[in-house]
C-alpha cells in the first residue's frame, strides 16, 4: 500500500505493508527485487561468485558481488565500467585470501581479501579508472 502526499511519485513493490514517503516533492520506490534504469543492468542486485581453479571474474552488471573464495589464492579480476558506476565487492563464505586486480586501478595495484568474512570494498569508475571509495575490514596498499 502507498501512503502518499502532494508532490511525491512513488511506486511500492507487492509487500504488504505501508510504504510512506518521507519527504515532499520526492520520486521514491520500494523494489525488493531491485530497479532497473533504461535497458542497462539491474542496480541493486547481486553476483554470487564462487572462485572455481582458484580464478573468478567479478562482473560490471551487477552493483553487488558476494565471493566465496575457494581456494588459497584466488585471482578476481574487474574490467573496466562506465564512468560513475559504483562497484561493491563482499567476501562472503570461504576460508582463503583472494586478490581483486582491476584493469585499470587509479591509486592502488590490487585489493587483498585476507580470511575474514565481510571484508568489502565499494569503487567507482572514473574517466582514469577504478577508485577507492569505501573499504571494510581491509589494508589497502597505496601506489605512488
Amino acid at each position: 500500500m502507498i501512503t502518499s502526499t502532494n508532490g511525491v511519485f512513488a511506486f511500492a513493490d507487492s509487500e504488504d505493508a505501508d510504504f510512506t514517503p518521507t519527504v515532499a516533492d520526492s520520486f521514491n520506490i520500494r523494489a525488493a527485487g531491485g530497479f532497473r534504469l533504461n535497458k542497462g543492468g539491474y542496480f541493486g542486485s547481486v553476483q554470487s561468485l564462487t572462485t572455481a581453479g582458484g580464478v573468478g571474474v567479478v562482473d560490471i552488471v551487477t552493483q553487488i558481488t558476494e565471493v566465496t573464495t575457494t581456494g588459497s589464492a584466488d585471482a578476481l579480476s574487474l574490467a573496466d565500467g562506465t564512468i560513475g558506476q559504483l562497484k561493491t565487492i563482499i567476501h562472503v563464505a570461504g576460508a582463503f585470501t583472494s586478490v581483486l586486480t582491476p584493469t585499470t586501478p587509479l591509486g592502488f595495484a590490487t585489493i587483498t581479501f585476507a580470511l575474514a568474512l565481510g571484508e568489502s570494498c565499494t569503487l567507482q569508475y572514473t574517466s582514469a579508472g577504478w577508485v577507492v571509495l569505501n573499504v571494510g575490514g581491509l589494508t589497502l596498499p597505496v601506489v605512488a
